[in-house]
């Protein structure tokens, strides 16, 4: 996906989430549910000309940042070889917050849903586009499993990010299973991410020392 093309759906989302908002602002509370704990019950709120507006712009300027954050990476050059999947992953950032606010607005207009178990299940379908784009990902410093021993070697970053992909991959799928057991969602969410996180690093770091010991050796 070129960049043009990004923009133009960054900036898409954007209008049709403020339009959607500033539509059905009249049909909600004046204070609205902004935050649920992990049952899918509401614990936090604010004003709703604030969450109309603060929503839009913060995924606006999120997906600007990510967008043309290579801009400024001394490898950037690496980053051009998947440039077009990392532009995808953009959209689909920008999609998952858009999907968020519509939530969060559909439940203040009455519609009642386990929120935890569906965003949740989002977030897995956000780990499993971000398990792809690493499993593509050329060394660099802002993107990807950045270790000192994934940095240290193209050899270590590639076959990390080979496994840490697969990894991410199936902690998104099981983090889909919240929209079945919603009760265990934060379970499902957490517990194979910071597990896949875990091994990716350690396994950086066995190949970055078997890398070194063949080279002195």
């Amino acid at each position: 996906m070129k960049t043009k093309t990004t923009l133009i759906i960054i900036f898409v989302l954007f209008a049709a989430s403020l339009a959607f908002g500033f539509l059905i602002a009249p049909q909600m509370p004046e204070t609205i549910v902004t935050h649920w704990n992990a049952a899918g019950e509401g614990d936090g709120y604010g004003s709703r000309q604030g969450h109309i507006l603060f929503m839009p712009l913060m995924t606006l300027g999120l997906s600007l940042l990510i967008l043309f954050l290579p801009k400024i990476d001394p490898l950037r050059g690496n980053i051009e070889h998947f440039r077009d999947d990392y532009n995808r992953y953009v959209v689909v950032f920008a999609a998952f917050m858009t999907y968020i606010y519509m939530l969060t607005n559909l439940w203040n207009l009455g519609l009642k849903f386990n929120m935890t178990g569906m965003v949740t299940a989002a977030i897995g379908v956000l780990f499993i586009f971000t398990g792809t784009l690493l499993s593509k990902a050329k060394r660099n410093y802002f993107i990807g499993i950045r270790t000192p021993w994934t940095l240290y070697s193209d050899s270590v970053w590639n076959a990390t990010h080979r496994l840490g992909g697969k990894l991410f991959m199936a902690s998104g799928v099981i983090a889909l299973l919240a929209l079945i057991v919603p009760r265990f969602a934060i379970f499902l969410l957490l517990v194979p991410v910071l597990g896949a996180s875990l091994i990716a690093v350690v396994y950086s770091y066995i190949l970055f020392r078997r890398e070194t010991n063949e080279k002195n050796s």
